[in-house]
């Protein structure tokens, strides 16, 4: 068990545990698995970690050739849309420094590569990525190496910027994924680490492969043992959700982690609780719809999946605006409900915008089911 374990940020033995689920959890690429999914908060940094840690095997094989994240996020304009407000968050964190070459851990497909080089050709980008059928699909021109990041000879690099996206939460050592970057870099190099923010409770939490939820204490304990400054740390535009960008280099800096909220742990125990009980409160609304059908077919669709799994199987299929599959399963484009066609809809996207949704489906001639009341935004 980790309990025994001191914290990677601060040394304490200080944890407390959260609500979890002994038998199910969601992987990061949708995927629900049979497994345990339960965390603990250090009390000191509020770092979040598993109460017994998946193994590095375990963790490993999930970035296997059935991986399906980038998959479906190829030819996405969603995504294309994502990775634009990414490279432009990038290049504003880098704006005071000297940047000559990048090395992407984690670069998937490449796509915020190529958003990098066309906003600044003349930087040389490398990457390296775990999952096979990203590397496969990557853009023809782009260097991205198959595998981890300790298959890279990271001494012989000497790169101006380590970029790492959404992947340092899925490493068992984030302070040797520090260590390991800091090698990458020219001696006026630096790091740039983005992140799930954990200083605000997000579905974040709930995905099994998220083997650490990072405070801004956290992080900068973890860097500070690793012989790197936080130099900059910023909150992610709105348009992508509750994510921090951390920029880490060598030397001092003035920059001093703000005091960790108090009700940092009612929050999370908040919202861990609340998503146990969904199941129950949301098959009560929908025991005796005849004709259910959900709409949207991302994240929070996964997440009933995973959590509400006896509601979800009330659902005959899933409507959204665009076609796709779930579950192998062909999505129905949306239209305006038929008079002769009576149907009732499951919200199965987030809860801030479902009010929102909910009015449009409404106004097309929709029943609809809403369970932003029961799941908080934060």
């Amino acid at each position: 068990m980790n309990t025994m374990s001191p914290c990677l940020s601060c040394s304490s033995l200080r944890w407390r545990a959260l609500p979890g689920w002994p038998r199910q959890a969601m992987l990061s690429d949708g995927r629900s698995i049979i497994a345990s999914l339960e965390k603990e908060e250090c009390r000191n940094c509020g770092l979040m970690r598993h109460i017994s840690s998946p193994s590095q095997e375990e963790i490993e094989a999930i970035f296997s050739q059935d991986y399906a994240l980038h998959a479906r996020l190829t030819n996405s304009i969603f995504e294309d849309q994502r990775q634009r407000i990414y490279a432009e968050w990038i290049l504003d964190l880098l704006r005071d420094r000297k940047v000559n070459s990048v090395f992407e851990i984690g670069a998937g497909t490449g796509s915020l590569m190529a958003e990098l080089q066309r906003r600044a050709p003349s930087w040389r980008l490398k990457g390296v990525e775990p999952v096979p059928a990203a590397v496969s699909h990557r853009t023809a021109d782009l260097d991205i190496e198959r595998g981890l990041l300790r298959d890279i000879d990271t001494r012989s690099l000497k790169v101006d910027v380590v970029l790492s996206v959404n992947v340092i939460e899925h490493v068992h050592n984030p302070l040797e994924f520090l260590q390991q970057s800091k090698m990458a870099l020219t001696d006026d190099g630096c790091i740039v680490v983005i992140c799930p923010d954990g200083d605000r409770p997000t579905t974040e939490m709930l995905i099994y492969d998220h083997i650490h939820s990072f405070t801004s204490r956290a992080i900068e304990g973890i860097a500070k043992s690793a012989d790197l400054a936080v130099i900059d740390r910023q909150t992610a535009p709105p348009a992508l959700g509750a994510f921090q960008a951390i920029l880490l280099a060598r030397g001092f800096s003035k920059w001093v982690a703000p005091r960790m909220a108090d009700d940092l742990f009612e929050r999370r125990m908040r919202l861990f609780s609340c998503w146990q009980k969904l199941d129950d409160a949301l098959y009560e609304r929908i025991r005796d719809c005849p004709n259910l059908w959900a709409f949207g077919g991302g994240e929070n669709a996964q997440l009933l999946r995973a959590y509400a799994p006896n509601t979800w199987n009330k659902v005959r299929g899933i409507l959204a605006d665009s076609a796709g599959f779930f579950d192998a399963r062909p999505i129905t484009r949306y239209e305006a409900a038929s008079a002769s066609r009576a149907r009732t809809v499951l919200l199965a996207v987030r809860p801030e915008i479902q009010i929102a949704v909910a009015q449009r489906l409404i106004n097309d001639g929709n029943s609809i089911i809403r369970w932003d009341d029961l799941v908080p935004s934060f």
